[in-house]
């Protein structure tokens, strides 16, 4: 058969003083502890922000490398779009001056002129 255990009350015998030194021992180790856990902290929070400032240099070029890229595209598309309206320009104009010389023959060859063919004269705004 199992009993169960509990804890035993403390005996009457037992002194006050020991345990205040147990609790002052106790005290003593949390504490030591404790400056540990914190000297750890500061080390790690130390080592932890000098690479975060190294990082931060870093970061801030790449940050400022591919705006100067993202610049220089935006440049060579506004370019692009120059060319090609300049390109539309250009042949807008040659497809002018030759549609205007083609007028110019329909006109003497459809229409009584200088070249002395026969048929009705050309309207009065053409010329």
């Amino acid at each position: 058969r199992l009993e169960r255990r509990l804890p035993r009350p403390p005996s009457p015998h037992t002194s006050r003083s020991s345990s205040a030194a147990k609790a002052s021992a106790e005290m003593s180790v949390a504490g030591a502890i404790g400056a540990a856990a914190s000297g750890m902290a500061a080390g790690a929070f130390s080592y932890n922000r000098e690479n975060y400032m190294f990082d931060a240099e870093m970061r801030w070029e790449r940050f400022a490398s591919a705006r100067e890229y993202a610049n220089q595209q935006a440049e060579q598309y506004r370019g692009d779009i120059r060319n090609l309206a300049a390109l539309t320009v250009k042949k807008n104009g040659l497809w002018a001056v030759s549609a205007t010389l083609c007028m110019a023959l329909n006109v003497a060859l459809y229409c009584a002129g200088r070249l002395g063919l026969h048929g009705p004269s050309p309207p009065a705004w053409i010329m």
